[in-house]
């Protein structure tokens, strides 16, 4: 877009003894029609060889847009959109996400809502979603956490301590066992203590809300 600005030169005002061609009918070319036309277009052309042009551009046209990534996730739904159609696989919108629910970007344009009954993903602490992950993993403290998963649980890895921690809205519940447990053995999301009773074995499982707690008896034959 352009703006122009003009400034013209300042003429003076004529004095008392400026003398002006005749207008009207002479026998002399230099005072003629044509002359007077000559010498209007000279004057024109004086002025604006004089004046001075200011130019301001102004570009209209928005900062292009970030290629997507393809990484399956985007923040808006137009990203998204557009991320699933150049890529060719669904892309999630990150807006819409929440343990139990999400919305899809298609390669054709469609959006699709996808809503589960239990948690498919939990928040972190720095507020970013993980999927659920309910394998266990020894944590710092000597406690079996699974490594992504809606309620704050943790099991015995053996000994004194209690054999279920629960922590979930703020409120707490510890679960303990007679006696001392011995070392778990861990597969995935279980842990199996091994003869807490003679021929039973004690299997705590984590689950998406909580967790799943029976014994598993030896035949001893």
């Amino acid at each position: 877009m352009l703006f122009g600005r003009w400034r013209l030169p300042k003429v003076a005002a004529p004095s008392a003894d400026t003398s002006y061609p005749a207008v009207g009918p002479s026998s002399s070319p230099a005072t003629g029609p044509d002359q007077l036309r000559t010498g209007l277009a000279a004057v024109l052309a004086a002025a604006v060889a004089a004046s001075s042009l200011s130019v301001v551009i102004t570009s209209a046209m928005p900062a292009p847009a970030a290629t997507p990534s393809c990484d399956g996730t985007e923040s808006s739904e137009q990203r998204a959109i557009a991320a699933a159609v150049l890529c060719d696989q669904p892309v999630v919108i990150e807006s819409t996400l929440s343990e139990y629910a999400q919305v899809l970007a298609q390669p054709d344009g469609r959006l699709r809502f996808e809503s589960a009954v239990e948690p498919q993903r939990t928040r972190r602490a720095d507020g970013s979603w993980v999927d659920v992950d309910l394998t266990l993993r020894l944590g710092v403290d000597g406690l079996l956490r699974p490594a992504a998963s809606v309620a704050d649980v943790a099991f015995s890895n053996g000994g004194d301590k209690p054999l279920v921690e629960l922590r979930r809205g703020g409120q707490s519940m510890a679960l303990s066992w007679p006696g001392s447990l011995p070392t778990p053995t861990v597969s995935g999301d279980s842990a199996t203590y091994a003869e807490v009773f003679p021929d039973a074995d004690l299997v705590v499982r984590a689950s998406s809300l909580i967790f799943n707690l029976w014994s598993v008896c030896i035949d001893p034959g």
